[in-house]
């Protein structure tokens, strides 16, 4: 390892580690060999990193570590390759981004809270007692469950980031699909499309490069073709008011759309259970209980903080053991309202049979909710209830579309709070790769 092992990352409260200086440090500084060297440390594949430059390969890196919340593991691996630069020069007072993710949680949506602080202080706390040989024993046993919580927290994010970008995705599709229907009989459509298909095609570009961006195996996002495939009839769609590569776009968007949200969801859950976050909380539990035995060479202070993190982490644990089940009851119900709303314009005969499913399925999701969503959702569920069975059409596809709205608008909420979680978790790998870190 060139350098010296740098001094634990004590950031001043109220600085920030600057991504544009950091980018500016290692595009001044660094060779291109060493830019290489330094991207085979983290892992990073240098080849895949955009751009064909050094200072264009440098800014990605520093851009791919800034949305993972890793900015402080390349600071760690960027001093030990140069030992003589002061942190304080990395620093600014002012939290900028540098390259913003493709999905930001709207202002609503609380910021990283007292349960991630904790953890973090906790995990803090253990980075400064490492090269204690009581403590660094028991850290070592338990070194490839951190590795493969980081590992999987950042795949979950990846997993729930394209599984938003489909969402947005069918909401432009819409726009589109309901123009489209008004041809050929009404030529003045195509004035829409040509105005909505641009947003439609870089919805499209976001999703084919957050895949880029990620790890997947290629077996896991074969589906990126038939994207590809639509966007490219789109476009000659809207240069030619081509009515043909119109439709056949929307129908490949369609069998998109009905299919891989609820795949993707389905990896996200997977990915979920295999955190094992009980095996990283015992971990823990393990190393606070080695230094409560030394508590009298090591402020007990530490001790508490690191047993808040303990607690802290349990209950993150359950937050999103909770949200990703109710994530997967709202698809699985999504899923049926999706696949009955294309026949109800005809006739009601689809959802009476859905129904016979989709009624306990949401009495399932609201027992033991008392919160408004959940009454209102019970409320209209047996309003569309008694409409299917009075065999009244009008009625029931009036009621059919509340039902509908109030359930997409929770699905919406759970994927925010979901996606707040996964960035809260995300900042917990920090100190986690920190950690790791400090073995070598």
């Amino acid at each position: 390892m060139p350098g010296t092992d740098p001094a634990y990352l004590d950031i001043p409260e109220g600085h920030f580690v600057s991504p544009q200086k950091l980018t500016h440090l290692i595009v001044n500084s660094f060779s291109d060999s060493e830019l290489q060297d330094l991207c085979w440390e983290i892992r990073v594949d240098y080849e895949s990193l955009p751009g064909s430059g050094k200072a264009y390969k440098a800014r990605e890196l520093v851009a791919f570590h800034e949305r993972r919340q890793r900015l402080k593991v390349l600071v760690v691996e960027v001093l030990r390759f140069r030992p003589h630069v002061a942190l304080d020069s990395l620093l600014t007072t002012e939290q900028v981004v540098l390259a913003t993710p493709t999905i930001v949680p709207s202002t609503a949506v609380p910021r990283a809270g007292h349960e991630t602080q904790m953890i973090s202080q906790g995990l803090t706390a253990l980075i400064k007692l490492l090269r204690s040989p009581e403590v660094r024993t028991a850290v070592v046993a338990f070194q490839t469950d951190f590795e493969a919580a980081s590992g999987q927290i950042d795949l979950m994010n990846d997993y729930k980031q394209l599984h938003d970008l489909m969402q947005q995705l069918e909401n432009r599709y819409f726009l589109l699909y309901n123009d489209q229907r008004r041809l050929p009989a009404d030529d003045t459509a195509w004035d829409n499309i040509l105005m909505n298909e641009p947003d439609l095609r870089a919805k499209i570009a976001d999703l084919l490069e957050a895949v880029n961006r990620a790890s997947f195996d290629s077996t896991e996002v074969a589906w990126t073709r038939q994207l590809e495939r639509a966007r490219d009839e789109l476009h000659t769609a809207a240069e030619d008011l081509d009515l043909d590569s119109l439709q056949s776009a929307t129908r490949g968007l369609s069998r998109f759309l009905n299919r891989q949200p609820s795949r993707i969801n389905a990896q996200l859950v997977t990915t979920a259970a295999n955190l094992r976050l009980d095996k990283l909380i015992e971990a823990l539990t393990a190393v606070k209980q080695k230094l409560a035995a030394a508590a009298s060479i090591y402020s007990q202070e530490v001790v508490d903080q690191l047993d808040q993190g303990v607690a802290a982490l349990d209950d993150l644990a359950g937050r999103l053991s909770q949200l990703v089940q109710m994530h997967n009851a709202l698809q699985d119900i999504d899923d049926e309202l999706r696949r009955v709303e294309a026949s109800l314009a005809q006739d009601t005969a689809d959802l009476e049979d859905a129904w016979y499913d989709l009624e306990p399925m949401v009495a399932d999701l609201c027992r033991g909710q008392t919160d408004e969503w959940a009454v209102e959702l019970q409320e209209t569920a047996a309003t569309l209830g008694q409409a299917l069975a009075d065999a009244a059409p009008v009625h029931v596809r009036r009621h059919f579309r509340r039902f509908r709205s109030q359930v997409g608008r929770r699905f919406r909420q759970v994927d925010m709070a979901l996606l707040a979680l996964c960035q809260d978790m995300q900042k917990v790998g920090e100190p986690l790769d920190l950690l790791l870190r400090s073995f070598r």
